[in-house]
This record gives structure tokens, sequence and C-alpha cells, in this order.
């Protein structure tokens, strides 16, 4: 079960880069069947009771996804995107057998198989930085622009950035397990390095703040209080200074350049400043809330899948893809579809919360959970961006697997 474990995550690593004649046929799809198969039909272990609750959370959800599928039937598109539901479901189970029933394999073979996969995109990137060609799921094959930015196996720069500091949890974990403190090093630099390439704002917060959280990890709270406020201190103040556009012909440095001004001040095309534009903090994708509070009844029950471009057909919001897995969920199945996504964090949070001073750990699932919730924020679609959900499994897994056996074992 392992070995289909590591084979699980290459493939969503992958995703359409790996096919034969047809993106249905890609290897994370046939995987995934493989999977859902084997944990359906071949494999009668048993589940952790606190685990089941997040089972069954997903279950109403998935519930609540094919109720829309069947009553607001567009195209087959929706159908493509509730099976690809299905790999949550596949994801979470298949990575909570392996840790139940291998936890100390689990740990050494993920941790080689992350590692050797980012090594395998480093040198596709530099690829990338070099010669400006991609692979065929690339955006870069459709829209120019994204020709400067290295996507690796993935569809945007975003994504890509995305998914690396999303693991970077996980990466440190594993580390503390088995002390691997060069290779850990060194994934901490290709993640760095990957950040600053793609040029993901939100991602590189995040992961430049992880030392903030590495003091909450560790229970550092004298020393969490003063880099607290040190840190929002100097975003007022920066968020304050007077930022001018930089214009070089080095046109990756400008625009890797900018877009750090831009995560403080708002420009427009032009480079003036503006009070609705380019910043994070008014970014379109976290607008999108807006909307939604402006005319809750709208959002109410949602139009099914694919349904902000409904929206946005109808001048509801101001682009057709949200980019944000919570805003998705609004406009697809609406306010009361959130509820039982909503539910697995909230449980999740709870256990965590219970268990918070027995072990690091726990802390560190709160972080991972963090990291999660907001860095959905960024991909254009989660539900194709299936790798996002390994790390969560991960942590989830361990998570009750430690609450089975913390009579049984000492938690190093």
């Amino acid at each position: 079960m392992i070995w289909l474990l590591q084979l699980f995550i290459v493939s969503l690593f992958l995703r359409s880069n790996a096919y034969i004649g047809n993106t249905a046929f890609s290897l994370m799809n046939i995987l995934n069947v493989l999977v859902l198969f084997y944990l359906i039909f071949i494999n009668k272990q048993k589940i952790n009771k606190g685990f089941s609750i997040v089972l069954y959370s997903f279950f109403v959800f998935f519930l609540i996804e094919f109720l829309y599928l069947v009553f607001y039937y567009r195209c087959i598109e929706q159908v493509v995107e509730f099976y690809y539901s299905s790999f949550i479901f596949s994801t979470f189970l298949l990575v909570y057998y392996v840790v139940k029933y291998d936890y100390e394999r689990f740990i050494k073979i993920t941790f080689k198989t992350v590692f050797f996969i980012y090594l395998v995109m480093f040198f596709l990137v530099l690829y990338e930085l070099i010669t400006l060609n991609h692979l065929p799921g690339s955006k870069a094959g459709i829209e120019e622009g994204f020709k400067l930015f290295p996507t690796a196996f993935f569809h945007n720069p975003n994504d890509f950035a995305v998914v690396v500091v999303m693991f970077y949890p996980v990466i440190y974990y594993f580390f503390r397990i088995l002390k691997c403190k060069v290779k850990f090093t060194i994934l901490s630099i290709l993640t760095l390095f990957f950040v600053l390439a793609t040029m993901s704002r939100l991602a590189l917060i995040l992961l430049v703040i992880f030392p903030f959280f590495l003091l909450f990890i560790h229970n550092k709270i004298k020393y969490l209080f003063f880099i607290s406020a040190f840190f929002f201190s100097l975003f007022f103040i920066l968020i304050k200074v007077d930022f001018n556009y930089l214009s070089l012909n080095n046109e990756l440095l400008q625009t890797n350049v900018n877009k750090i001004i831009t995560i403080f001040k708002s420009f427009d095309d032009d480079g003036h400043l503006t009070e609705q534009g380019s910043s994070i903090i008014t970014n379109v994708r976290f607008k999108m809330y807006q909307f939604v509070f402006d005319d809750p009844t709208s959002f109410i029950f949602g139009k099914g899948f694919i349904a902000s471009e409904v929206f946005f057909k109808n001048n509801l919001i101001p682009i057709p893809n949200p980019h944000s897995y919570w805003v998705e969920i609004i406009f697809n199945f609406g306010l009361l579809g959130l509820v039982p996504m909503l539910f697995v964090f909230c449980w999740l949070f709870f256990v965590a919360f219970t268990k918070i001073k027995k072990h690091y750990f726990f802390r560190l699932v709160i972080v991972q959970l963090i990291y999660f919730i907001i860095l959905v924020h960024v991909p254009s679609s989660i539900l194709s961006l299936h790798v996002c959900w390994i790390p969560l499994a991960i942590t989830v897994a361990l998570l009750f697997n430690f609450i089975e056996q913390e009579n049984k074992f000492l938690l190093s």
C-alpha cells in the first residue's frame, strides 16, 4: 500500500503532463481509480472514530455536490469536476491507512519521494528559466505573459508556489523525525527558490513568516509576542511608504520587483497608485467575498459546478474564475454547501487544540490547517490541483494516529 501511495503522490504532481492520448487517461486518473478500488473492495481495516467524522463530513459534502450536479446540470465539465472531488476522499483514506499501519516506513519513504520530486523540479525550473520552454500542461503555452515564470509540472506559477509552500510544514515535521538536516536545508532552499522564481506573493508571505509560526509550534510565546509586534509594525510602515514602479530593461527582474511592491500598494497598468488594483490587499480574488456579503441572498444555494461562469454572465462578479476554493464552494453549492467543509476544519482545529499542550506536533497541525485555508485562495481551481490535499491528508492521518497510539508510545 505504501508504494501505491508514492505512485499516487507522484501522479498528483505530474497532473496532466503524464497521459496517453487523452487527459482522461492521465497517470493520476488511472491511479485514483485503482486507489478507490483498493480502498473500497480490498482494504478492510478499521478507522479511528475521530477520523470517521472527517470522512462522514466529506461524504455529506459529496452528496450535496451530487444533488447539485443532478438539478443544475449544464455540461459534461460538471461531471468531470464531480469526479475530481473523489480525489479528496481517496487521498485522505489512502494516506490514513498507510500512516496507521506503516508509520515509520511512511515517514522515511515519503520524505525521499518528496525530496526526489523537488530535485527533478529544480532542474525543470532551470530549464524553463533558461529556454522559456514549458511542459504541455503549463499555461505558458496559452498565454505569452506566463513564459517568464516557471510552472514545473503545474498549470501556472501560482499553483506551483502554493504546492511547495503547502508542503513546507510537513517537510519540517519529517525533518524533526528523521534528523536529516542536510536534506531539509536543501528542500528549504529549493522551496524559497521556487517561490521567488514564480513570485506568488501570498505564497512568499507565508513562507517568509514560517519562522513566526515555528515559535508557536515550539511554544516560544514570549518571543512570539515581540516578533509579532515587529512584523505588524513593519507591515504598517511599508503600507505607508510611497513606492514607485521599477522600470528596467530586464523584464523578469522588473516584474518580480514590482510584484513585491504590490504586496503593499496598488498600481494601475501605467504604474500609478490607485485605491483598487493589483495589491494583495485589494486583490480581486479576496474582494469576491464582498459580493457575497453585499448580496448574501444570491449565494445561499449556489448554481452547481462551474457556477462562477453563470454569476459572471449575470454581472454578479467581475471575473469568471474566483481563484479561491472557499468562494468556489459558495458559488457552486451556496452558503449551505459550505457548512460540511467548515465543519471538517472546525473539527480538526478542535481536536488539535484539545491536545495542544501534549506535544509540538498538535501545534504544527494548527499551522498546517492555517496554511491550507489561506493558500487555497491562490490556485485557479483546487479541484484540479489535487496535490494540495496531500500535506493536509498527511497531517490529519498523523493527528488521529497519534491520538490513537498516545497510550502505547511516547511521541518523539
